[in-house]
């Protein structure tokens, strides 16, 4: 509510206002509450006092963040939401710290949500500019992305942003040199946990195989299913299974992703969703489902041939992973010990897709493979049980992309091994490993004609994902 419903809010504007700008004698949390607060109350003098903030120097460096991705959500008259959209693209597109960046392109991404987007299959998509930022021999350079936005419309309004993923060859797998561990250590490794895992060729070469693959168009969640967004399907009728709304162990929030959500139960999600579509769209209505492990690695990527859609390296600044852990060359960071908020740290791989590494790990279609010869030439979801596997194993299907609890060893792109457990990259269905979250792909199967995704014959996966806890 803004202040012109509520006068009683009117008056916290200034005593809020002077906590702000009375740095010295407050304490930094103190600081972020009372911008949070303003952000919440809203109106012209709440967001004027949120881009003073923003746009002095000698404040520091968190709290200006803060101030740009408040820009995002605080309710202010609709005329001057225009002049926000220029500034926050203007320090979008300068040459502010990454930081002040990273915040305008996080409120950005908050005001395209609020906005009508176009349905995916029958209208253009929205040109979103996105952050994007890449690292090589320990440079970073950033960019700014232009990429088009689609949504499938939920139940109760709430959107689904997807992005396209387009067709091609693709090359998936590791490099030779990528296993982060010296060599003297891989042999006791490759006993203990990767004997079987997917993809490794012996105990010299504890990386996945390469090879390349040939998928055709499709579109992409640009997130991990929310909690909001997991509610409003889980309360209907059922197809298959019974969904719990609220699964979530800990944290609760309408932008966190949803957790705790098995493999059947991501199914289910899907088909609930195909069934709302198709009643709210017709047969014009996209399929959905989860992705294949192949269409997963390669929307990851988004054509970079590094561990990371970033490089060479990541940073706790960019993703939600322990921080505490270093991937050479990059540095040591901090450890956040639990889910955030879907996109929130305001950077995306070059196809529009955040939180590819870390946060939650993410559900595939497939069920447990070996790489190399095996598989569909266009690496749809592998469905048939491998041969040679135990009843239990027979069960597993494939988790990608890592959580907030894992190291960054296992957040690289074509890692689907996890070096403690393996077993958290390889589930049965019906287990939840801790903490599952989703994030799901659409091929555009019927009606993209306008959309500028490739029209398909048959619908294909979707993707979804999964999460642990410590």
């Amino acid at each position: 509510m803004g202040v012109e419903g509520n006068p009683a809010a009117l008056l916290a504007v200034e005593p809020l206002g002077a906590v702000l700008r009375d740095g010295d004698g407050r304490e930094p949390e103190e600081r972020q509450a009372a911008l949070q607060a303003l952000a919440a109350i809203g109106g012209d003098k709440a967001e004027q006092l949120m881009v003073q903030v923003l746009l002095q120097p000698k404040q520091p460096l968190e709290l200006r963040r803060l101030a740009a991705e408040a820009l995002g959500t605080v309710t202010a008259p609709r005329e001057s939401e225009q002049e926000r959209w220029r500034l926050l693209e203007k320090l979008l597109e300068g040459e502010e710290v990454l930081p002040l960046r990273q915040g305008a392109s996080r409120a950005i991404q908050v005001l395209v949500a609020a906005r009508r987007l176009p349905i995916l299959g029958q209208e253009e998509g929205r040109i979103v500019p996105m952050l994007t930022l890449t690292t090589a021999m320990g440079l970073v350079s950033t960019a700014v992305q232009k990429v088009r936005v689609w949504q499938l419309p939920l139940p109760g309004g709430l959107p689904l942003e997807v992005v396209a993923v387009p067709a091609g060859t693709y090359t998936i797998g590791a490099a030779e040199d990528e296993f982060p561990y010296p060599r003297e250590i891989q042999a006791t490794l490759w006993q203990a946990m990767y004997a079987r895992s997917p993809g490794c060729k012996d105990r010299e070469h504890l990386v996945e195989v390469r090879l390349q693959v040939h998928l055709q168009a499709c579109a992409l969640a640009r997130y991990p299913i929310t909690q909001a967004q997991w509610r409003s399907l889980a309360s209907l009728e059922a197809i298959n299974r019974d969904l719990n709304p609220d699964p979530h162990a800990e944290r609760k929030g309408d932008d966190l992703p949803v957790v705790n959500v098995s493999w059947q139960d991501a199914r289910e999600w899907c088909d609930r969703l195909n069934r709302h579509l198709l009643g709210r769209i017709g047969l014009m209505a996209p399929a959905v489902g989860l992705p294949s492990e192949a269409q997963w690695e390669v929307a990851c990527r988004a054509g970079s041939g590094k561990p990371f859609h970033f490089g060479d390296t990541i940073d706790a600044a960019w993703a939600n992973y322990d921080g505490r852990s270093a991937f050479p060359p990059g540095g040591e960071g901090e450890r956040v010990g639990t889910v955030t908020a879907v996109g929130a740290y305001g950077v995306v791989n070059r196809w529009g897709l955040a939180d590819m590494h870390g946060n939650v790990w993410e559900w595939c279609q497939d069920r447990w493979h070996h790489h190399g010869a095996e598989g569909p030439d266009d690496r749809t979801a592998q469905e048939q049980p491998a041969p040679g596997l135990n009843e239990m194993e027979r069960q597993f299907r494939l988790l990608r992309g890592g959580s907030w609890i894992n190291d960054p060893q296992i957040r690289t792109a074509p890692a689907d091994h996890d070096p403690v457990p393996a077993s958290w990259l390889l589930a049965p269905a019906t287990w939840f490993p801790g903490r599952a979250s989703q994030r799901w792909s659409f091929f555009s199967g019927r009606g993209c004609r306008e959309s500028g995704l490739l029209p398909r014959r048959s619908p294909g996966p979707a993707r979804a994902g999964s999460a642990h806890h410590g």
